[in-house]
């Protein structure tokens, strides 16, 4: 509940989990009070005001997702005892926004079929007829996962691109791709199964491990590129330990990973296998030839790009390169920079 209004000044705020009627100083008191909260007089009488509250802690036991009553003490000299009291407003408390991550992520998994059938990505991988088919049952289905390459023409499933803009993607450098013409042909695949080939142009490796390469045309609206986080990410997520990652591997498979605890500022990230057995199922170790495949945060089920793999537990944390690869994008053309995800839309 980030803002509330009143058609009075406003002095006190009352809170409470559950409504418990009883009169008061000539009004009804509807919160079971749990607390209290004094707030500047804003407005004048009769002049509409507005509070805004930024931020809350709410009583100790109150789960996410319930129900809070606020209600407001008014300053009135016309009433008994010199106050008056507002309406009633019902509110429901918010997940913080690595809760939110955790929920929603472990939300999909529970659902998930058996990994077996649920981790590969694709049904259908014939790199042959460039014929890709998106497996259904995949845990992540929903997640739109357009912008990861799943084939180039000079290594195959190998060597994997992921857009970062319509027309530049990044990659591992000590696993670059080729931008060899007739060699250099890189694949995406929309939604619905249509194959998307454009070639890679140039490159360039702006910092440790990164490589950054142009395509020669932006690719359709069909495909994705993906955002990463922004420079004060920490200010939202102080604890990035143990944050459920997407991960992908050389097969095309979905696989979960756990961040370790990542410092603002740091030049890498890395994971490490679930604790927990409902991800633990869904998580696999990342082996030789998985260089260069992406992982990624999901924020509101949208995939935010935090590394591309240099070795089988981690990689350059793009967030800290942020810089570096914008000045790349910009010497290699394209007209586009890294786009960092809002993180104020989303519970924190």
């Amino acid at each position: 509940m980030e803002e509330l209004l009143f058609e009075a000044t406003c002095m006190m705020n009352q809170a409470g989990v559950t409504a418990n009627p009883v009169p008061l100083l000539g009004g009804t008191l509807l919160p079971a009070p749990l607390l209290a909260l004094p707030l500047p007089t804003l407005g004048t009488a009769g002049v509409p005001a507005t509070v805004v509250l930024n931020s809350l802690t709410v009583p100790a036991g109150t789960l996410a997702g319930g129900t809070l009553y606020f209600q407001y003490w008014i300053a009135d000299p016309m009433a008994p005892l010199g106050l008056a009291v507002s309406n009633a407003v019902v509110g429901t408390t918010r997940l913080s926004l690595r809760e939110a991550m955790k929920e929603s992520f472990d939300a999909m998994l529970a659902v998930a079929a058996p990994p077996a059938i649920s981790l590969p990505i694709y049904s259908v991988q014939d790199f042959t007829n460039l014929v890709f088919v998106r497996n259904p049952a995949c845990w992540a289905a929903r997640i739109d996962l357009t912008g990861l390459s799943p084939w180039n023409r000079a290594y195959a499933n190998l060597r994997a691109g992921t857009l970062v803009s319509p027309r530049h993607i990044v990659f591992a450098k000590h696993y670059a791709l080729s931008t060899t013409p007739g060699n250099n042909d890189i694949a995406f695949v929309t939604e619905d199964n249509v194959t998307v080939v454009r070639q890679l142009v140039s490159v360039t490796y702006p910092a440790v491990d990164i490589g950054v390469g142009l395509l020669d045309s932006d690719v359709p609206p069909g495909i994705k590129f993906y955002k990463v986080l922004p420079q004060n990410w920490a200010s939202s997520l102080p604890n990035s330990n143990n944050l459920p990652l997407l991960c992908l591997d050389q097969e095309e498979k979905a696989l979960v990973r756990n961040t370790t605890q990542t410092n603002s500022g740091a030049s890498y990230m890395w994971h490490k296998t679930p604790p927990a057995a409902l991800r633990s199922q869904f998580s696999e170790a990342l082996i030789g030839g998985d260089s260069g495949n992406p992982a990624f945060l999901l924020v509101n089920a949208e995939p935010v790009l935090v590394l591309v793999h240099h070795y089988s537990t981690g990689g350059p944390f793009y967030t800290s390169h942020q810089g570096a690869v914008n000045a790349a994008m910009a010497q290699l053309g394209g007209g586009y920079q890294l786009t960092e995800v809002d993180l104020s839309v989303v519970p924190r």
